[in-house]
C-alpha cells in the first residue's frame, strides 16, 4: 500500500481523488456505526461499536481509524467549504460528525482520549480561535449527554483497583520492558510477544497493548530507533509541504499536510493503549505524507 501510494500519486488532482476515495470507504463504516448508535438511543453496545472486518471488528482499533478520518475529513471540509454548494457541504460535514459519534459509540477510552487530543490540537493550530472555541464548547457540553453510565464509570475508575483493563496493561508493559532488557538490540523477534510471554512468564500470550512497548520488546533498540526516525521524518515532510504551499490560495495541500500530522498524533495517543504497530494506520499515513510531499515539490518547488 505504501509503495503503490507514493509511486501512483504525483499530482494534486490524483491526490484529491485518492483522499475522496479513502474518505468514502471510511464514511461507509462511520455512517453505519453512527446510524446503529442513534437507533439504539445512544446506548452502549455490549462490546462497543465496530464496523468492517479484520482489526475494525475491535472497538478500540475501530476508534483509532475514526480519529484519523475525523482529522483528514475536517481539514478537507475546511479546504472546500467556500468552493462547493450547500448539499456538498452537508455531505462533507457528515463525515467528521459520524466519525466523532462512532468514537463515542465505540466505548474506547483510548479512542475518546485520541479524539479529544485531535480537537485540542486543531484548536491550537487554528487561526480562528473564536470559531474553534465554539465548536469545542459544543462537543464538551454534548459529551456527558452522549456518554453512557458505563463509560463515565470507567473514566472515574482509571488507576483504581476496579480498572482491571488498566492494571492488565501495566502488567504487560512491565513484561515488555523485561523482554527488552534481556534482548536489547533486536528484541524477542517480530510478532513473538505471545511466545515470549509464555516462555518467560508462563503467561497467556496476551498482547502488550502499547505500540512503543510492542516495538522495543519485539524489535529492540534497532526497531525503536527506526520507528522514531520514521515518525520524525513524517512530521518533517509535512512541515516542508506546508512551507512549500503556504502562499497558495487553494489551501488543499497545506491543509492535508496539517491533517496528516494530527492524524499521526491521534495514532500515537490511541496506540499507547493498543497493539497496532504493524497495522495499516501508520503506514497508510506515511504513504500519504510522502505522496503529498512529492506533489508539493512538483507543484511549488519547480515554480520557485
Amino acid at each position: 500500500v505504501y509503495f503503490l501510494t507514493i509511486y501512483s500519486i504525483d499530482r494534486v488532482d490524483k491526490y484529491f481523488l485518492f483522499v475522496l476515495f479513502f474518505l468514502l470507504i471510511n464514511f461507509k463504516l462511520s455512517l453505519f456505526t453512527f446510524r446503529s448508535w442513534v437507533s439504539r438511543g445512544f446506548e452502549y453496545d455490549r462490546f462497543g461499536a465496530t464496523a468492517g472486518m479484520a482489526w475494525l471488528k475491535n472497538s478500540g482499533e475501530f476508534a483509532i481509524q475514526m480519529c484519523i478520518i475525523f482529522s483528514i475529513s475536517s481539514y478537507l471540509l475546511m479546504s472546500l467549504w467556500n468552493r462547493v454548494n450547500m448539499p456538498k457541504k452537508i455531505l462533507l460535514l457528515l463525515v467528521p460528525i459520524t466519525c466523532f459519534g462512532s468514537v463515542i459509540a465505540s466505548g474506547s477510552r483510548g479512542g475518546m482520549l485520541g479524539i479529544a487530543v485531535v480537537i485540542i490540537v486543531m484548536f491550537l493550530w487554528s487561526k480562528r480561535k473564536l470559531w474553534g472555541a465554539v465548536m469545542i464548547s459544543l462537543m464538551v457540553l454534548s459529551a456527558p449527554l452522549l456518554l453512557t453510565e458505563r463509560d463515565i464509570e470507567r473514566f472515574q475508575n482509571i488507576g483504581s483497583v476496579y480498572d482491571t483493563t488498566g492494571m492488565n496493561r501495566l502488567e504487560r508493559w512491565s513484561k515488555g520492558i523485561i523482554m527488552f532488557k534481556e534482548n536489547p538490540v533486536f528484541g524477542v523477534g517480530f510478532e513473538n510477544w505471545a511466545e515470549a510471554d509464555w516462555r518467560m512468564f508462563n503467561g497467556t500470550g496476551a498482547e502488550c497493548h502499547n505500540i512503543f512497548i510492542e516495538c522495543i520488546s519485539e524489535l529492540g533498540l534497532a526497531g525503536l530507533v527506526t520507528f522514531l526516525m520514521l515518525l520524525f521524518y513524517t512530521f518533517k515532510n509535512n512541515r516542508e509541504t506546508r512551507e512549500l504551499s503556504i502562499n497558495d490560495e487553494n489551501r488543499f495541500v497545506y491543509n492535508m499536510a496539517k491533517s496528516l500530522d494530527i492524524a499521526l498524533i491521534a495514532y500515537l495517543v490511541t496506540g499507547f493503549f493498543v497493539t497496532v504497530l504493524y497495522y495499516p494506520y501508520f503506514w497508510v499515513n506515511l504513504g500519504m505524507t510522502v505522496a503529498l510531499n512529492t506533489v508539493a515539490k512538483k507543484k511549488y518547488a519547480e515554480s520557485i
